[in-house]
């Protein structure tokens, strides 16, 4: 054989390698996946659009509105805390961090510019009601 007949051969046979490798691992992937999605649909599919754009939220039983109005409240660089006991103080916390962003949150209310009292009673008169339960207070920046 010569050689240029050679290399058009190696070149099919490996053209024709890659192709199958491609093809095997397409089928195995749709093998794997195909019966995750479903599983995934199960508790996602009967949410309404708004419930599936925050699943943590709905999840954990939040109220939107109060979330929205805590959203409405802080602004791009201030830094929060979240005043917050019981059981769900931790979920508070954490969903506050996601949902709140861009600001930061801190971990001492003396260092924030908007404090979050979630499920607490606040002894500030400035403490505005945004839920049940729920009240913000927003200092002057220094």
């Amino acid at each position: 054989m010569a050689p240029e007949r050679w290399r058009g051969a190696l070149r099919r046979a490996l053209a024709a390698a890659a192709i199958a490798g491609a093809l095997a691992s397409a089928l195995w992937g749709a093998r794997v996946v195909v019966p995750a999605l479903d599983d995934w649909r199960g508790p996602y599919g009967p949410l309404t659009e708004d419930l599936r754009d925050d699943p943590v939220g709905h999840f954990l039983g939040f109220d939107d509105a109060v979330w929205e109005s805590l959203r409405q409240s802080v602004e791009r660089g201030d830094r929060y805390a979240v005043v917050a006991e019981g059981e769900t103080r931790f979920e508070v916390r954490n969903y506050a961090a996601y949902t709140l962003l861009p600001a930061v949150q801190v971990s001492d209310p003396g260092d924030a510019d908007v404090v979050i009292y979630y499920d607490v009673a606040s002894r500030d008169p400035e403490c505005t009601t945004v839920g049940p339960d729920v009240c913000v207070v927003r200092r002057k920046r220094s």
